[in-house]
């Protein structure tokens, strides 16, 4: 089959028609979504913080079982519930009316009740606020960006998330120390009114400059029926949905062990200043993770190790909870289930599913959160309550509850051997291509890996000694290789991209011959997201065998040629 013929040469212009990261039309939609965003996660923590020292002073740790278990019956059709409304009225005026609801209700919880049933249900319906409030928040962002600004612009406007989550936590110590847990359900109530007026501000003048994909996107919302057909038929999706499943067993668990220790071993007054601190140390370190390790770590860790990272660490650091470190020890875990479910869980879990067609995970993320999550909820209340019935009354049940949640770890771990192969098959579907089985001898790939890193990373000859007054003379460019039979001499800069050399190299490296033909010629007749598919596959396969830049070099000539 006759290959197309491409240049042989190229002349990059790197900066050429490169958009910057913020333009300068863009910061008034920057700043708003920014200033939405600090304030719905800033929220979040106001709410925790009250309501984890209201239920602490009121109730027994033996309780957040059944709170656990009524959390997750309500959550699911609340959350429907709203993904309803959202499509039969207009989202600034459901948004809006939404928040101002929800500030009524914080209105109720000033003085809470003596009654112990209406407190506990308060607490109940003050567990919905932060979840909603944070969906309806990223919704209407994501409604005024467009597909291209979502690229460049969300994380930047997640980062203000992170930082009012840390910043929150300070405030909250410092209006629990002035006046009390009043003043602060006062700032709760604040806040939910100054974010009252912003999906109105947010959107205004976007009539017919949203984002330009809302005219594709269906007009019922989707069900949790569609979620679980999608689920049925993909495997990436159904690794996704038992590591989901699982997560949510033992964060709830390390939950109830965090605040059952709490309760034993620390005095009431110090329950609410402890809360706010610990929410702003986690969230500092959060921001430190996601500004210094997380990009860097996923770079070199396989998909795998990134996305196990999170049960692994829960392993290593549940450990030490039986060791005599006691109440410390189950600050250290809760901290790192915190850390990790917000770094490396989370952008991993997104990273997992971008290859799966939008429609199929936009059904399966409503099936997630509105059913897996919850369900996983539902079953740690469960086995609390089962734990403490067969400890008895004066048994320890936080004993049995760690081992359990060190147990559904260690399953939770297994869960993702095959996720990074699941992931490298929905890549390959995508594309059309076959990756079945390797074909070559071990030594035929240690060759050709040789040769491609060969090419990937020069050896840099040595430096000339320059006579003075003469320039020194250039470098040469590497031999012809002729190693496949195909006589290619390589170009400077990104050239070597546009050979079917490479891409029969990278074919040979990875042991499966009929790989590289077949990717040279999805390169050359494919374009824009699915190229980006390509190169992130054959980086990917390449990387398992040692060899890292593949995937580097084929976006930059994408990005820059």
């Amino acid at each position: 089959m006759s290959r197309p013929r491409l240049p042989t040469t190229i002349t990059p212009t790197p900066h050429a028609g490169r958009p910057r990261k913020v333009e300068p039309d863009e910061w008034p939609v920057v700043l708003l979504s920014g200033a939405f965003s600090f304030g719905a996660v800033a929220l979040a923590i106001f709410i925790r913080t009250w309501s984890d020292t209201l239920f602490l002073s009121r109730f027994d740790a033996e309780q957040i079982a059944l709170f656990y278990i009524l959390s997750a019956v309500i959550f699911a059709p609340t959350t429907m519930g709203y993904a309803w409304l959202s499509q039969r009225f207009h989202p600034v005026r459901l948004n809006t009316a939404t928040l101002l609801l929800f500030a009524g209700l914080s209105l109720l919880c000033l003085a809470p009740p003596s009654s112990a049933p209406l407190t506990f249900g308060l607490l109940l319906a003050l567990s919905l606020v932060s979840p909603l409030v944070n969906a309806l928040c990223w919704g209407m962002i994501l409604e005024r960006l467009t597909s291209r600004q979502s690229k460049r612009l969300v994380p930047l406007i997640g980062g203000s998330a992170t930082l009012g989550a840390a910043l929150s936590g300070v405030v909250a110590a410092g209006v629990l120390g002035w006046g009390g847990d009043a003043a602060l359900m006062g700032l709760i109530t604040a806040t939910l009114l100054a974010l009252a007026p912003l999906p109105m501000i947010l959107m205004r003048g976007a009539q017919g400059e949203a984002n330009p994909n809302a005219q594709a996107r269906p007009r019922e919302p989707e069900s949790l029926v569609d979620g679980l057909k999608a689920l049925s038929h993909n495997d990436l999706l159904r690794v996704s949905a038992v590591a989901t499943f699982l997560m949510a067993i033992a964060t709830n668990l390390i939950d109830y062990l965090f605040k059952a220790e709490l309760q034993l071993e620390m005095p009431r007054e110090a329950l609410g200043p402890f809360f706010a601190r610990f929410h702003a140390l986690t969230n500092l370190g959060i921001l430190a993770v996601q500004v210094l390790l997380l990009g860097p770590a996923l770079s070199r860790l396989e998909l795998r190790w990134s996305f196990g990272l999170y049960p692994l660490s829960l392993l290593a650091v549940g450990a030490l909870c039986l060791t005599p470190l006691g109440l410390w020890a189950f600050i250290g875990l809760r901290g790192a289930d915190t850390l990790m479910k917000f770094t490396f869980y989370s952008t991993t879990e997104n990273l997992l599913l971008t290859p799966v067609p939008f429609r199929e995970r936009t059904q399966s993320k409503v099936f997630l959160k509105g059913v897996i999550y919850p369900l996983g909820g539902l079953v740690a209340g469960l086995l609390i309550s089962l734990i403490s019935a067969a400890v008895g009354e004066g048994g320890r049940p936080t004993s049995a509850a760690l081992l359990l949640a060190l147990l559904i770890s260690g399953a939770w771990v297994w869960s993702t051997a095959h996720v990074h192969q699941h992931y490298l098959q929905q890549l390959a579907h995508n594309l059309g291509l076959t990756l079945g089985a390797a074909t070559l001898s071990r030594p035929e790939q240690a060759r050709a890996r040789a040769e491609l890193q060969r090419l990937l990373v020069p050896a840099a000859p040595a430096a000339p000694t320059p006579t003075p007054g003469r320039p020194a003379p250039a470098e040469p460019l590497p031999a012809q290789s002729n190693f496949l039979g195909v006589s290619y001499t390589p170009m400077p800069d990104f050239s070597l991209s546009m050979s079917p050399y490479l891409f029969e190299l990278i074919g040979r490296a990875v042991g499966r011959a009929g790989l590289g033909e077949q990717a040279w010629e999805r390169w050359v007749t494919l374009g824009g997201p699915r190229r980006s598919d390509l190169a992130e596959l054959l980086d990917q396969l390449c990387r398992r065998e040692g060899v890292r830049g593949v995937g580097t070099l084929l976006e930059r000539h994408e990005r820059d040629a």
